[in-house]
């Protein structure tokens, strides 16, 4: 027995039962006291032994008295924590009575670990104002942390509001479901859950009746996915193979040096909707295949050079130039490891002077001219020989025709075969 100023009494003990769920009450057997009994089996019990006296008087007297083999102690906790640890028959504890009163306490002594299994630790530590004080700590006043390998719950950190903080925070790891999870409490539900899982889903409304989230970050790692989510619905999931982004207003993309997306396919909007607009110095496509553009209508402003075949159904033009096209327009490159760009040295060539101004006809009216000039030269020689042998009139030649024909070969509309 060891024996301090303040007469306190401290003993070693051993636990004769499991510590009950939810309770700080343990029966243990003081060792020390009768430290020949602590061999064999043996549990908490009480005897009651009835026996008889007489008096002075010779009066018989009946009397019981219950022995045990145990002392039941209180659990009392000199570091802040909660709950006593999930002591197990046959650990050893510590016993102590404090000052002269008969109230045993009992604390773990952090002993024979090979005989635990599971346990629950809880920390709290108070975080309120000094008028809200006279009260144990809990969930809605005070900073908590604990491992519980019971249900598989480990809390990293829970924090309050009662100091006027602004959120509460969340950060917890749920080892039976393979879940990390970091939130506040802006989008949880009034309702409790039972604790053995997060409530992922759970939102709130504001009083217009928006959606409010948590802003969180998750992570299941049975699933191998990781969500990001803010209390106004921006979200970021990286589910296994995939990588999701969502965001109610704006994603903004910025690098100092340069971006880089490789994808066999790239898709801008699955449906006709919304509008791309592109400000920058230069373009280059570099396409091996195709260069298709679906549209309504298609403009370019800009000196345009199509040095490879050209195929339309319909073309309106100021003028036409013959000739070499000259050399092609060359695109920008770039350079994937120094996240440069090489700028073209690109002249518009502008020139449709030619060598000289030139009209243009279409051959089948050019034909069928030349054809109607040779009918009336024939028509006119005829002519000429009546004319002389009638009354030696001179002879005159419709040329209507010939001019009607030069007329109809302005070119409109040019097709080919």
């Amino acid at each position: 027995m060891v024996e301090f100023d303040n007469n306190r009494k401290v003993y070693q003990a051993i636990a004769m039962e499991d510590l009950k769920e939810n309770s700080i009450a343990l029966n243990v057997f003081p060792v020390e006291a009768l430290p020949g009994m602590v061999g064999g089996g043996f549990k908490a019990a009480s005897t009651t032994a009835s026996f008889s006296t007489i008096d002075e008087d010779g009066n018989t007297l009946h009397h019981s008295i219950t022995t045990s083999n145990h002392i039941t102690a209180e659990w009392s906790s000199f570091n802040g924590e909660s709950k006593p640890n999930n002591v197990k028959k046959g650990q050893q504890v510590v016993l102590y009575q404090i000052g002269n009163t008969d109230k045993w306490y009992w604390s773990f002594k952090a002993r024979d670990a090979e005989m635990g299994t599971t346990d629950n630790r809880v920390e709290y530590v108070p975080a309120r104002p000094m008028e809200k004080s006279g009260t144990l700590p809990n969930d809605e006043d005070a900073y908590k942390r604990g491992i519980n390998t019971i249900e598989g719950i480990v809390t990293h950190l829970k924090t309050s509001q009662a100091n006027g903080e602004p959120v509460a925070i969340h950060i917890v790891t749920y080892t039976k479901q393979g879940l990390f999870s970091l939130t506040d409490n802006k989008g949880v539900k009034t309702k409790k859950g039972d604790g053995k899982g997060p409530e992922l889903d759970d939102v709130t409304t504001d009083p217009k009746g928006n959606k409010q989230y948590s802003n969180s970050i998750i992570v299941d790692f049975v699933n191998n996915t990781i969500q990001l989510l803010t209390n106004e619905g921006a979200m970021v999931m990286l589910n296994k193979k995939d990588i999701s982004l969502y965001a109610p207003r704006d994603i903004i993309f910025c690098a100092e040096r340069q971006m880089v997306f490789q994808s066999p396919v790239i898709t801008f909007n699955k449906k006709n909707v919304g509008a791309i607009v592109f400000n920058c110095a230069n373009i280059g496509f570099n396409v091996a295949q195709s260069f298709v553009v679906n549209a309504s209508i298609c403009g370019f402003n800009a000196v345009s050079k199509i040095t490879k075949a050209l195929v339309t159904a319909g073309i309106r033009c100021s003028q036409i130039v013959t000739g070499a096209t000259g050399s092609a327009y060359t695109a920008v490159t770039s350079n994937l490891n120094n996240g440069k760009a090489t700028t073209p040295n690109n002249s518009a060539d502008t020139d449709t002077s030619g060598s000289s101004d030139r009209t243009m006809a279409a051959w089948p009216q050019v034909e069928a001219g030349f054809q109607a000039v040779a009918n009336q030269l024939n028509s006119l020689a005829n002519q000429a020989a009546t004319c002389s042998s009638t009354n030696g009139s001179p002879c005159s030649v419709d040329t209507s025709q010939i001019i009607e024909m030069a007329n109809q070969s302005e070119c409109e509309v040019i097709k080919g075969a």
